[in-house]
This record gives C-alpha cells, structure tokens and sequence, in this order.
C-alpha cells in the first residue's frame, strides 16, 4: 500500500513547529505522471529556482520576468504559462520555500524518534539552531514589504504565515504549557521566526561578530530562553516571590 505523508501546513525556514504535527493518508494512491506532466513540473521547479536567485539578488521591485527566464534558459512565454504574473511567481516561490522546510522539519523530528516530550523539545531546538538560510532572510524581508506596500496580497501572505504553525498539537506534543506571567506560545513561535530572520540578515553586514557559528549558538540560548528544555519554566508563584527581596532584620549591638 502507498501510505502519502498529509502535511497540513505549510513552513517557513524557522517555521519549525510543523514537525509537531504530521498525519499518513494510506487511502489514496497518487497516479504516476505522463511525460508530459514531468516536464511541466521540471519547468516549473526551474523557473521557481531561476526566481530565488533573481529576486535575492534585484529584489521583488527590480526583478524582471526576461531576466528569470533568461536565467533558466526558457522564454518570457514559458514563465506565463505557469504563472499569471509576477506577483503570482513571487507567491509560489513563498510557498514553496515553506513546504520544503516543512518536510525537513518533520523528517529531523521523526528521524529522533523521541517519545518523551522533553527529548522532542531538544530536538526542534537542534533544528531551529541550524536551519541557518541566509538566502532566505533577505527573500523574508522582500515577502514582508511586497505585502506592507501590497495590501491587495497581505490577506494571502498572512494566511501562509498562520498556516505554517499549528498551535493546538504543538503543547501536547512538546510538553509545553501556558504559564501566567509568561507570554503565550503562539506568541514566542513567532518571535522565534522573526529573531531568526533578523539574525541571518544581519549577518551579512557583520559576518565575523555573527558568523554561522555565533548565530547557532546564540539562536540556541534564544530557543532556551523560549521553551527551557533543561529545567521546567517558573511557576507565577516562583517568579512572585523570587521578585521579592529579602527583608533584613535590624540587630542591635
């Protein structure tokens, strides 16, 4: 029986909480694709290919069609024939990227085979530190202000982003929970992905202080400071009176 991995989201490089969750569809057999089929799909996976590099190097604005083609050695004709625009193109490379992450994600984690939730945490931590993309950091920034100045495609970009995080698996699966005094999960994934992002794209202004290295590391420490997997978090009570400083008591001489 052909068992096909259901992925019920889609990721960004950092977006690692996918791993979380992941569910088998062995009801279906996926139909073997003609020739002509394949073909379409290599164009189409090089034309995608052909656009990261354009659009990391010019930028969302300055990208030109002629000069994506031209980079795959295709025509202006072949990139519409799979995509309706620009736009549309720039769209497909963004969910794209996420899916690849995503079966990353979920092939690290399963490939630990940790059942006991404090492990599995140590693994997405491990991921999270070394899915170092500095390519992608500079394809993040243009997505965000493709949709800051697009406001037409910030619905559509929004809705990837929340698709790439799947919050009610996620606390049961790593053993994690809502803590008063302490923000919220959802809240931390997202900064996770956002200081990550920042990270990398700094990286290339300051290359020896943030070096691949230093980023791991510190990225790392972050994730600990997020979700410890050495010690369980503080309890409201502890950090209450752990705020507390100690009265001293007078003595007499």
């Amino acid at each position: 029986m052909n068992c096909e991995k259901n992925d019920r989201f889609n990721a960004s490089p950092h977006a690692f909480t996918n791993a979380a969750y992941v569910s088998y569809d062995c009801s279906m057999k996926t139909p073997k694709p003609n020739k002509h089929q394949l073909q379409s799909e290599s164009t189409r996976a090089a034309l995608l290919e052909s656009a990261r590099k354009i659009f990391v190097r010019n930028g969302f604005e300055r990208a030109q069609i002629d000069d994506i083609a031209a980079e795959t050695g295709r025509t202006r004709g072949a990139v519409y024939t799979h995509f309706k625009s620009k736009e549309d193109l720039f769209l497909s490379l963004l969910e794209q990227q996420m899916q690849g992450t995503s079966r990353r994600a979920v092939e690290f984690i399963e490939n630990q085979s940790e059942q006991n939730p404090t492990l599995r945490l140590k693994a997405l931590k491990k991921f999270y530190s070394e899915a170092n993309d500095p390519e992608w950091s500079i394809l993040t920034l243009e997505f965000k202000l493709f949709g800051l100045r697009n406001p037409h495609s910030m619905a559509q970009l929004r809705d990837l982003y929340r698709r790439t995080y799947i919050f009610d698996k996620f606390a049961e699966h790593y053993g994690v929970k809502e803590d008063p005094g302490r923000s919220k999960i959802k809240s931390r994934l997202f900064a996770l992905n956002a200081i990550a992002s920042a990270l990398m794209l700094d990286s290339h202004f300051e290359p020896d202080a943030l070096s691949s290295k230093e980023v791991k590391l510190i990225l790392a420490e972050i994730f600990e400071c997020c979700f410890p997997t050495n010690s369980p978090p503080l309890k409201q009570s502890e950090v209450v009176s752990r705020s507390k400083k100690p009265t001293k008591k007078s003595s007499r001489v």
